[in-house]
């Protein structure tokens, strides 16, 4: 039986751009970037856990705002559930402090980033929030 994850990640969004960061470089899809968040342990909701997972991996809060799409994909040796929130920033300064790097970016420059090939399904289907997140810079 192939193992299953659920995984939560935000678009968190500030003055038109998005904050991405860059996985390390060891393990699981090392060295793509991402879309913050992680996964979504037994005792809590998507919700909590996104909050738990962004407070961890870059020592901010966010306002963990509406859901804009789960969807699921299959890699060779296990299968995904991708939910995706918008995300208000709300304090703290973004650290890297589980992974590499960290990057404010438009919406339509996220295509120029390499990400885990679940992402761009995901990107596919955020697509309109994405423009609207552009035009609203």
């Amino acid at each position: 039986m192939i193992p299953h994850r659920w995984i939560v990640v935000g678009l968190i969004v500030r003055a038109g751009e998005v904050l991405i960061d860059r996985r390390l470089d060891e393990g699981t899809m090392a060295g793509l970037w991402e879309l913050p968040g992680g996964k979504v342990e037994a005792d809590e909701s998507p919700e909590q856990a996104l909050q738990r997972e962004v407070t961890e991996e870059l020592g901010i809060t966010v306002e963990v705002r509406e859901l804009l799409v789960t969807l699921d994909h299959r890699y060779p040796t296990f299968d995904l559930t991708i939910s995706a929130y918008h995300c208000r920033y709300q304090t703290g300064t973004p650290r890297p402090l589980a992974s590499q790097e960290l990057r404010w970016v438009k919406p339509e420059d996220l295509i120029n980033y390499p990400f885990p090939p679940a992402n761009y399904g995901l990107f596919d289907q955020i697509r309109p929030f994405l423009t609207q997140i552009a035009q609203e810079s």
